[in-house]
Formats: structure tokens, C-alpha cells, sequence
């Protein structure tokens, strides 16, 4: 069996791509999370660190959906009406999320030397901040996949180019309010 270079490195710079631009996309959600609650609770002393661990969290979570993608996390319903398949897999990533929190949290206990009893009560003590990060992160997922699968059902580059490419009236697909159909 032979490699095929060209194909790897296509696969790879499409991986790439897919990485940077969901690193973009959460890094601006926990950006915006962390001046909120920056201006929210007047901590006009925050340090720029909180804005690197919102870039660090955006570049895990990336890895994270590629990932889960890679391994159909959340295509149970992909034959499904778009909705379905989109909120299906906003569920499934926030649970995906929920479990990452909790492992941080017992990283970060262990790593400091805290014993199991103090993780469990430290992180019982978190519980409402844990869930409603869980829960924005849940709304920040639903137009987010709501997209994903929208490219994966036209496919291909289609929705980066309707987005981000100039285009003449004549080769864009148009929606009318009387049909339910695209028309070319």
C-alpha cells in the first residue's frame, strides 16, 4: 500500500484550517465571557493570563470537537431533520465539556497535592459556577453546530464561500418565500 503525499497533506491543511478557524470561534466566546465578567464583577485588575487561558481553552476545546467528530461523536441522528442532529450534538459536546471540567478540577487537585475529600468538596462548592459555564457553552454550541451541519449536508467549501467570497447575483442559490426549495 502505497501513501498518497499529496492526499495527507490536503487532509492535513484541511485539518489545520478546521482547527484555526473553531480556535478563532471560541477564542472570541471566551474573550467576550472573560471582559464580561471582567466588567460584571469590577475586577478592573484582571491580569491579561485570564485572556490566555480563554485562547488556551479555545484551542483545547478545537481539539476536542475535531476530534469528537472524528470519532462521530453525536451522528446518531445525522439522517434526521437539521435540528435534530444539531441539537443532538450541542448535548453531546456540552456533556463532553461537563466531564472535561470535572477532570481539570481533579488534575488540578491532584497536582497540588489535595486529597480526594478536599477535591470533592472544592469542586461541590464550584457546582454552580461548573454548570452554568456548562450551560452558556451549550447556547455558544446550538448556532454553532446549527452551521456544521448545514456545511455537512451542501458539503464541500460551499458555506466558507457563501460567507466570505464575493459573488454575483447570478451564481448564488435563492431562497424564495413561496417555494420550500433552493432554486439555482
Amino acid at each position: 500500500m502505497t501513501l498518497d503525499i499529496k492526499k495527507i497533506k490536503k487532509k492535513a491543511l484541511a485539518e489545520f484550517k478546521s482547527a484555526f478557524f473553531l480556535t478563532i470561534y471560541f477564542a472570541a466566546f471566551f474573550g467576550a465571557l472573560t471582559t464580561y465578567k471582567r466588567l460584571i464583577l469590577a475586577q478592573h485588575t484582571i491580569s491579561f493570563a485570564e485572556y490566555g487561558i480563554s485562547l488556551i481553552d479555545a484551542l483545547i476545546l478545537a481539539k476536542v470537537i475535531l476530534i469528537g467528530a472524528a470519532f462521530r461523536v453525536g451522528s446518531r441522528f445525522n439522517d434526521r431533520p437539521l435540528i435534530i442532529p444539531a441539537l443532538y450534538k450541542t448535548f453531546c459536546f456540552s456533556i463532553i465539556v461537563l466531564a472535561l471540567s470535572l477532570a481539570e478540577r481533579i488534575i488540578k487537585g491532584l497536582w497540588t497535592g489535595n486529597a480526594w475529600a478536599d477535591i470533592l468538596n472544592h469542586t461541590m462548592a464550584e457546582k454552580w459556577a461548573i454548570l452554568s459555564r456548562i450551560l452558556m457553552m451549550y447556547f455558544a454550541f446550538i448556532p454553532f453546530f446549527a452551521f456544521w451541519e448545514v456545511n455537512r449536508l451542501i458539503g464541500g467549501d460551499v458555506l466558507r464561500k457563501i460567507f466570505f467570497e464575493p459573488r454575483s447575483p447570478g451564481d448564488m442559490m435563492h431562497f424564495t418565500r413561496d417555494e420550500s426549495n433552493f432554486k439555482s
